[in-house]
């Protein structure tokens, strides 16, 4: 099978090039034919345009994407698997080869400690803002450790109308861990 690597490099020491390598040999003794951005763009310094430019045409080549560990956190890693994911291409873990089984729990902490993270600020700063918005404009005495239990009952009450949506139950496993933050710095 043609298999796409996939996973985060910025950040990372030497662009995660060791995970790459690994990761490449591994599948390959397992059978996979293997397209890795490091093998064909080594060394990068690009911008992330650029690199989609070369890998999703090879992307839509293969017939599966293997995920490294953190792909969550990587821009380009998460355009790939929603390519591969819309194109029906298989998922698979980049360590074991096989179907990526990524519980709801693993996808909310990567979730709560990296995209959402970079995006909103930390739970405790994007909370605080929130429970001031909501006192000044509800005059409720709401504080920031509440945000998270208010956000998990919108998330049950979307739950009922759509009851299939994995989304919800992953939502409720972020605010949950939010609210985690508030148990370590009251």
């Amino acid at each position: 099978m043609k298999v796409y690597l996939a996973g985060p490099m910025k950040g990372h020491p030497f662009q995660n090039q060791g995970s790459f390598i690994n990761a490449t040999k591994d599948l390959r003794a397992m059978g996979h034919e293997v397209w890795s951005p490091w093998e064909n763009a080594p060394g990068g310094g690009f911008e992330l345009i650029e690199y989609l430019r070369i890998d999703l045409p090879a992307l839509l080549d293969c017939d599966a994407i293997a995920l490294l560990p953190g792909w969550r956190t990587s821009k380009g890693a998460m355009v790939e698997y929603t390519v591969a994911k819309a194109c029906g291409l298989q998922i698979l873990s980049a360590l074991t080869g096989k179907p990526l089984q990524e519980s709801i729990l693993q996808e909310a902490q990567e979730l709560v400690y990296g995209p959402r993270q970079e995006s909103y600020g930390s739970p405790t700063e994007d909370f605080e803002r929130t429970a001031g918005m909501l006192r000044a404009l509800f005059g409720w005495p709401v504080e920031a450790k509440d945000v998270p239990d208010m956000m998990i009952c919108v998330k049950l009450s979307r739950r009922q109308q759509s009851p299939g949506s994995r989304d919800h139950l992953v939502d409720i496993a972020g605010y949950a861990a939010c609210g985690e933050f508030f148990l370590r710095c009251p």
